[in-house]
């Protein structure tokens, strides 16, 4: 079980980068149930081997859900500005657009470094 969820999370993570919003959500899904299942058995494996990897999943998983929350938090502000909405709102909603845009550039940017410290980690239930 351990095998395939990691395979797949390797293979959704492909061209991690230029994946979409989206495609870079199911990356996240795969990281969160192999997380799951590593954490419930790492106990059954040497301490240090399953804690490395453990931590470059859970870095992973982090960075993908910082991404998450930046596309919910846009599409939530994006909601408010309505036809009726005052100047003070709209520069308001305006400002905190450029923001998030702003951390999730710097989010997706360190996503890379993340994404390659957890592909050189070997899997610890394997010999």
């Amino acid at each position: 079980m351990l095998d395939r969820r990691h395979k797949q999370l390797r293979k959704r993570g492909r061209n991690l980068m230029q994946l979409s919003m989206a495609q870079r959500h199911a990356v996240r899904i795969a990281a969160k149930k192999l997380r799951y299942a590593a954490e419930f058995l790492a106990e059954l494996y040497a301490h240090n081997q399953a804690q490395v990897y453990l931590n470059a999943l859970a870095d992973l998983q982090n960075g993908l859900g910082a991404l998450n929350d930046v596309a919910t938090t846009r599409r939530l502000l994006v909601s408010l500005h309505t036809p009726r909405s005052g100047v003070a709102q709209s520069e308001a909603i305006g400002i905190a657009l450029g923001w998030v845009a702003c951390r999730g550039e710097q989010f997706l940017a360190s996503l890379g470094q993340t994404w390659d410290a957890f592909q050189q980690q070997k899997p610890f239930w394997r010999k």
